[in-house]
């Protein structure tokens, strides 16, 4: 593969690859090079701007499957199929995609950690496309754990965890995630976030949209929280 990246003329490169994708297609003791050669493949077709032809290159690569491929790897070229088929807006294939990475199966180490950082961003993209607001907050729950000791960084995650449990249909699961959220140590960090859930954890009834401190004279609510 390091002797196709030396290659200096373009055109010549891209021949070379496709003559190889060509020879290795469907054979099983080069499936890990043909999986490479996509990939490349797959680069410089969106790199060209077709985005379609780049989504359905990678799409012929059955990763999960091949055997001597690193599971680290494996990884990143599902999430490359999952990030191209939401760009194609293939929202089928993106669902199909989505339920094949396994973060949890990975080693805790840097490489991983931004592995999963970038599937969590991925599935709360895909989430928000359907109005799937529990999703997009367990998404959201996964990224702040993930964060949670990385000084600043746990306070996006969490902030918007709340805010899209607020937004989420109430069912038990929903009542389950808020009195989580409220329990957490962290939240008591997060004053608006810390009210919303305290309302949204009490039985009463209450006026929308929500007064903030009197002395201020100003609004609380969902737009407040996000800064808009």
């Amino acid at each position: 593969m390091g002797a196709l990246d030396d290659m200096a003329d373009e055109e010549t490169r891209m021949k070379t690859i496709d003559v190889l994708r060509d020879i290795s297609r469907g054979k099983m003791f080069v499936e890990l090079e043909f999986a490479r050669l996509s990939s490349m493949k797959c680069r410089n077709s969106e790199n060209s701007g077709d985005i379609k032809q780049a989504s359905e290159i990678l799409q012929e690569v059955q990763v999960e499957t091949i055997g001597s491929m690193e599971l680290e790897e494996k990884c990143e070229f599902l999430l490359e199929q999952f990030r191209l088929t939401l760009e194609n807006n293939d929202f089928v294939r993106s669902d199909l995609v989505m339920k094949k990475v396994a973060p949890e199966k990975l080693a805790d180490n840097e490489k991983s950690r931004d592995l999963k950082d970038r599937y969590y961003h991925l599935q709360i993209r895909y989430y928000k496309t359907n109005s799937n607001y529990l999703e997009v907050c367990k998404a959201y729950q996964k990224l702040f754990e993930l964060k949670k000791t990385a000084a600043d960084a746990w306070q996006e995650p969490l902030k918007n965890a709340v805010i899209f449990i607020s937004m989420a249909p109430f069912d038990s699961e929903v009542s389950d995630i808020r009195h989580h959220l409220k329990d957490e140590k962290l939240i008591s960090k997060l004053e608006n976030s810390r009210k919303l859930l305290e309302l949204l954890t009490t039985d009463v009834i209450m006026k929308w949209p929500l007064d903030g401190e009197e002395n201020k004279g100003e609004k609380f609510s969902l737009r407040t929280m996000m800064g808009i």
